[in-house]
C-alpha cells in the first residue's frame, strides 16, 4: 500500500465500514455466512474474515460477488467503504434478485476503464493531471483505462473517486459509478478499440500547445 493509500485509508470507513455493512446486509436478508460463502464460492472463513475486517482490502470482483450473493447492488458495499470516517452507513433497502452467475454478467475491467476515461474526458483532464490528483504514476492511469488491471481494489477505486470529485457526495457518486460499470449494473461508455484514438492520454478537446496564437498582440 502506498503512502497516499495509507493516508486515504485513515480518512474513510474502509474495511471496518465494509465489514459492518456486510453484517447488516446478512442480518437484514437472514442470510447465513455458510450460504453466502456457498453462493460466492469462497470459504466461510473468508466471509468471517471480511466481517471482522481482518481480510485484505477486497477487489471489485470480490465485492461484485458479495453483492450478487447478498442480492444487493455493488454500490452499497462500495459506498460504505468510501464514506468519510464516522459517517453513518446507508441502509440496505434495495433487493436485487440474482440473475446470471456474476462471472458471466460482469462487464469487467474494460468497462471500468471506459467509465474512468469518460469521466476524465468530461473534466477535460489529461492522464497526467488525473495521476497527479490521485497521487499515482501516469502509467497506472493508462493501464486502468485500457482494462489491464483485472480487478482494482476498493482502495484504488476510492483513490480515483477522491481525485475526480471535490466533495464527499461527488466522491461517493464517482466510486459507485466506477464499481457499477465494472459489475455490469449500469451501461459503460462505448468501449473504444485501443489505438482508435491518436492519443488516449489527452481529452478530445485538449488545447494544442503547439498551435500558434491567433491573438493580435504586437
Amino acid at each position: 500500500m502506498s503512502d497516499a493509500q495509507e493516508e486515504l485509508a485513515q480518512s474513510i470507513g474502509g474495511v471496518h465500514a465494509l465489514a459492518a455493512m456486510l453484517r447488516r446486509v446478512r442480518a437484514d436478508r437472514n442470510l447465513s455466512a455458510d450460504l453466502l460463502a456457498l453462493r460466492i464460492e469462497r470459504p466461510v472463513s473468508y466471509v468471517c474474515a471480511l466481517e471482522r475486517a481482518r481480510a485484505p482490502v477486497p477487489t471489485l470482483l470480490t465485492v461484485a460477488l458479495l453483492a450478487y450473493g447478498c442480492e444487493v447492488s455493488v454500490s452499497l458495499f462500495v459506498a460504505s467503504f468510501a464514506l468519510p470516517l464516522g459517517d453513518p452507513l446507508p441502509w440496505p433497502r434495495e433487493h436485487q434478485p440474482p440473475g446470471e452467475y456474476p462471472h458471466v454478467r460482469l462487464a469487467g475491467p474494460r468497462a471500468f476503464g471506459a467509465a474512468l476515461r469518460e469521466e476524465r474526458y468530461r473534466l477535460n483532464w489529461s492522464t497526467r493531471k488525473l495521476a497527479a490528483r490521485a497521487r499515482v504514476h501516469r502509467t497506472r492511469i493508462g493501464t486502468l483505462e485500457r482494462g489491464q488491471v483485472g480487478a482494482p481494489t476498493l482502495l484504488t477505486v476510492t483513490q480515483l473517486a477522491h481525485a475526480l470529485g471535490a466533495t464527499p457526495p461527488r466522491r461517493i457518486a464517482y466510486a459507485t459509478q466506477l464499481a457499477q460499470s465494472y459489475a455490469g449494473e449500469i451501461p459503460a461508455p462505448r468501449l473504444r478499440r485501443i489505438g482508435a484514438k491518436p492519443d488516449l492520454h489527452e481529452p478530445p478537446n485538449a488545447p494544442d500547445a503547439c498551435r500558434p496564437s491567433t491573438g493580435s498582440g504586437s
